[in-house]
């Protein structure tokens, strides 16, 4: 069977292509009194019987104007709260993995571990994300440099950082030579629960950081 098609003057009757009431009369309530215009009479136990049913009671139905959607939101706020990792501003910065220096205007970021390629460890993925945070409200700063001491940029993942990981999982030994052994199950269970969340936190961080950076209102080079 085709569906029917209501007339303007039936959709305007329903309520349909208004703006819910921001405040007093509910969404709901203002759609019942729209189907009792039609001699529809929503009784308040109408929902008895259906496998599912709201968990929230229709007398305190909540406005979903007031719901966040996604597309309502920053993406950066989607991945993650802000928040201070080392240092909380330019003024009182201390970071010596991860050097800041503002003048005339060009903000200068660098990564200071030379002996070990630069590769990612706390320091410098925390002077990264307050970096990002602070030059964001830096409307005086035009242009952010992205450098490194020593060879190369930047060498990646820290192996020892993972070697640490692995060790609290009890798979290799105290020393990083070899495995131990299989630990009790108890342990590999705490322990590998604890990994997984851990791994999750680091690469929503590390993903909230990587889409801060590329996305600063600076010219960056």
């Amino acid at each position: 069977m085709a569906p029917q098609l209501v007339s303007l003057e039936e959709a305007r009757a329903l309520g349909l292509g208004k703006t819910p009431p921001k405040s007093g009369v509910s969404e709901f309530e203002t759609e019942k009194a729209a189907l009792k215009a039609f001699g529809i009479d929503l009784a308040e136990d109408h929902l008895e019987g259906y496998k599912y049913k709201p968990e929230r009671s229709f007398a305190i139905e909540r406005d979903t104007n007031l719901v966040k959607r996604p597309w309502d939101l920053p993406i950066i706020d989607q991945l993650g709260k802000d928040h201070v990792a080392i240092c909380k501003d330019y003024e009182t910065w201390d970071n010596p993995e991860f050097h800041l220096e503002i003048r005339e205007g060009i903000a200068y970021c660098t990564l200071n571990r030379p002996d070990a390629n630069n590769a990612m460890n706390d320091g410098i993925g925390g002077g990264l994300h307050d970096a990002c945070r602070i030059l964001r409200e830096r409307l005086d700063v035009r242009i952010v440099v992205f450098t490194g001491n020593g060879r190369m940029f930047c060498a990646g993942g820290d192996p020892k950082s993972f070697q640490a990981a692995q060790r609290q999982a009890g798979a290799i030994g105290a020393d990083g030579a070899g495995a131990q052994g299989p630990p009790p199950g108890v342990v590999i269970a705490q322990s590998g629960r604890m990994l997984i969340e851990g791994n999750k936190m680091s690469a929503a961080g590390f993903a909230r950081d990587m889409y801060s950076m590329a996305t600063l209102p600076q010219f960056t080079i």
